[in-house]
Order: C-alpha cells, then sequence, then structure tokens
C-alpha cells in the first residue's frame, strides 16, 4: 500500500525519551513523517498499542529480520527504526487491529530492557548528518531522484499523478530521500531499511538514484515489451478482421469459392503428405503467405510450385532412408524400400536387354502386365499408410512383383 507523505513543516522538535516501547514489523519500514497504515494482530503488539494510546505516548518501530518470528528478541530486529506517533486506531471484531502512525524521527535501539507483556528498550535518537550548504552534488541528487521517481509514476498506473507534484514541492534534501522511499511499494523491505539507517543524506540521496534509476528501467522495458505485444496482437486482429471482411465482400461477390477451396485443398494435401515437422512447418508458414497474395502478383506462381513441389516429393520413402542411416528402421520401412528397389532394378533395366531393343521380344503383350505390377508395388511401398494398414496385401503384392519379374526374364532370355 501507498505511504503518504506530509510535505510541509521542518523536522519534527518532539525529543525522543530514553525508554519506549517497542513494535516489530513484518516486511514493513516506516519513514519519518511518513504515513502509513499498519495491522496489528500478535497478543504482545496489542497490548503496547493499548497502552501507547491510553498514555498517549509515541512508540518505536523496528523491522524483524526474519518475518516469520512470533516472538521476536533483541538480535532478531534491526537496530535503527522510526521514533512513530499513532494517530488512529480501529478495533475489528475478530480481526487484527487497525492503525494509522506518522514517522517523527530515526531511532537507535541500544538494548531491550523488557520483553513481557511487551518489549520496552533503551533508544537514542539518530541526527540526520546534512551536506554543506549549497553543495551541488547534493543539488543534483535531489533534482536528479525527483525526476526518476516522475519517470516511475508516469510508467506506474498504480501511482496518482499528484504523487510526483507532492514530491516536488518538498525542499528538505533528507524529506525527499525519505518521502520517495517511503511512496514506492516496489522496493524490497531490505532496501528499503538500508536507506532508513543510511543518516547522511548524501550518501542516502546517492544509495536511493540508483535504485531509482533501476527500477526506472525495468518500468521502461517492461511497458516498451507491452507494448510490442499490443501492436503485434492489435496487428494480428486487424489482419483477421481484415481477411474475414474480404471472405464476406468475395462471397458476395461470387469469387471467394475457387479461392478458399483451392487453399484447403493445398492444406489437405500437406496434411496427407507425411512430411516431416520442419518440412510441414515451412509448407503451411508458405501457404498462409500464399493464402495472402492475390493470384496476380509475380510471387504467387513461384510459391504455388514450391508448394506443389513439397506435395510431390516422396516424404514416405525420404523417411524410410533416413531410419535406414539413424539404424531405426521399422518394417514399413523396409518394405518401401524393397519395394522401390525392385521398381528401380528391374524397370530402368529394361531398355538395356538384347542390345537395346525395344520391339520385337517387348511387345505390348509382355510390358504392359510388368508396368502394372511395378507402378502398383511402388503405390503400395512408398505409402506407408496403406502398408501399416494392410502387411499381408503388401507382402503378397511383393511376391507377384518378383513373380512377374521372374517370368519376363526367362521369355527374355
Amino acid at each position: 500500500m501507498t505511504d503518504k507523505m506530509k510535505t510541509d513543516g521542518g523536522p519534527t522538535d518532539m525529543a525522543v525519551p530514553e525508554i519506549v516501547s517497542l513494535l516489530p514489523l513484518r516486511d514493513l519500514v516506516v519513514f519519518p513523517h511518513a504515513v502509513v497504515p499498519l495491522a496489528a494482530g500478535r497478543e504482545s503488539s496489542l497490548r503496547l498499542i493499548e497502552d501507547a494510546v491510553r498514555a498517549g505516548r509515541p512508540i518505536g518501530t523496528f523491522g524483524q529480520l526474519d518475518a516469520t518470528m512470533d516472538a521476536p528478541t533483541e538480535n532478531d530486529l534491526h537496530r535503527i527504526g522510526t521514533y512513530t506517533a499513532i494517530h488512529k486506531v480501529i478495533k475489528q471484531p475478530d480481526g487484527p487491529v487497525r492503525l494509522a502512525v506518522q514517522g517523527l524521527s530515526r531511532i537507535r535501539l541500544i538494548e531491550v530492557i523488557q520483553t513481557h507483556p511487551f518489549i520496552k528498550a533503551r533508544v537514542e535518537e539518530v541526527p540526520e548528518i546534512m551536506p554543506p550548504a549549497g553543495d551541488l552534488e547534493s543539488e543534483a541528487l535531489v533534482r536528479n531522484a525527483t525526476n526518476l521517481f516522475r519517470k516511475i509514476v508516469e510508467f506506474s498506473p498504480h501511482l496518482p499523478d499528484e504523487l510526483a507534484e507532492a514530491i516536488a514541492n518538498v525542499t528538505h534534501a533528507g524529506r525527499v530521500a525519505d518521502a520517495i522511499a517511503a511512496s514506492l511499494p516496489s522496493f524490497t523491505p531490505l532496501a528499503k531499511q538500508e536507506l532508513l539507517a543510511t543518516a547522511d543524506v548524501k550518501a542516502r540521496l546517492q544509495r536511493l538514484v540508483a535504485l531509482l534509476t533501476k527500477e526506472a528501467e525495468v518500468l521502461e522495458l517492461g511497458s516498451r515489451i507491452q507494448s510490442q505485444v499490443e501492436s503485434e496482437v492489435g496487428k494480428g486482429q486487424r489482419d483477421y478482421y481484415l481477411r474475414e471482411q474480404l471472405k464476406a465482400i468475395q462471397k458476395e461477390l461470387g469469387q471467394s469459392d475457387d479461392r478458399t477451396q483451392e487453399i484447403d485443398e493445398l492444406r489437405g494435401k500437406i496434411e496427407a503428405a507425411g512430411m516431416t515437422d520442419e518440412a510441414k512447418k515451412e509448407a503451411l508458414r508458405e501457404l498462409d503467405r500464399l493464402s495472402k497474395m492475390p493470384p496476380a502478383a509475380a510471387e504467387y506462381t513461384v510459391a504455388r510450385t514450391y508448394l506443389d513441389w513439397l506435395i510431390a516429393v516422396p516424404w514416405s520413402l525420404f523417411l524410410a532412408f533416413r531410419n535406414l542411416f539413424k539404424r531405426k528402421l521399422k518394417w514399413e520401412d523396409v518394405t518401401a524400400i524393397l519395394g522401390i528397389a525392385f521398381f528401380l532394378i528391374v524397370f530402368l533395366l529394361i531398355p538395356f536387354v538384347h542390345g537395346g531393343a525395344l520391339f520385337g521380344y517387348w511387345t505390348p503383350r509382355l510390358i504392359l502386365p510388368a508396368l502394372l505390377s511395378f507402378y502398383l508395388a511402388e503405390f503400395l511401398f512408398i505409402d506407408e499408410k496403406i502398408v501399416r494398414r494392410s502387411t499381408p496385401i503388401a507382402c503378397t503384392v511383393l511376391l507377384l512383383v518378383f513373380i512377374q519379374c521372374g517370368i519376363e526374364a526367362v521369355m527374355l532370355v
């Protein structure tokens, strides 16, 4: 929750007593002059608040080193805390007590003198070490911190714009550092505690500027990434709507059927071609590019030819040989390789038999059965789906082709 700052007036004149009651805080740091909402639920904390409100005394707020501890001791608390006034207490039935507190000044824990019913300790005020009057480096640090904080507010939707204006009206260098540190929920409790423990105002400003620079860079990068994502999503949605509108217009003009059917037909052929993952991805990418081209474009014919070539490649045979070299052969791979081997060995050697004579012994009666057998074998063995669905048929065709080849060879001799 964002802390609020009082921007009017100077440092508090309230003296810090030697003994104060201590309220341990989990993952929370109260800065001087910052108004902070708190919630208290531990029995010791409730009794401390009741005692402080009844007596009208401020308390000391100290952060815990380990936020999971329910009963922290002196060694479990940071040494630097804040002398804090309780402004308002709201008791809720069956719930924690809500209170609004305001930091007054920095205090150092010297020693704990009481642990029950709540912690009391001896403390001392920690005065700020101010830079010399007219120190240019300090003025530059204040200006840089203010500008960086304004930039962070612009990139942060949960921080109101008025917050930057309120910080710009603070003139005290120490209060500027405390106000900015108290206003940024993105700072970790450890970073805030480090700033609280730094009494030297110039050193505090230097550390604050380093934290603000990093925070501004992170927010700027996040804003740029968000803008890119929104731009890409917006472009995709715009293209989708325009494409749908174009389809509707073409449908009204009676021009959408042929083009849509052509793209759908090519998509179906790509899905049925049995391509590798890489080839299928490339084919679908090229198909998407083709669907966006006008048919009259010069690249349309090139893209369509490329897709037809990808679809026509015998991917099943390619996968079979790739598995052969990878030593991952399957039964359908073996049948595919054997089928194409019979086709190449027998069919391609026909012109070289009997001195290359294509007539005489090579009558149509002998050629046609052989060619039909070879083409049928090639079809069955290259198509893995047919082989996988009916292996006996594939083996029978292979046997018939082998017998046919033998008969033809005997008749030729």
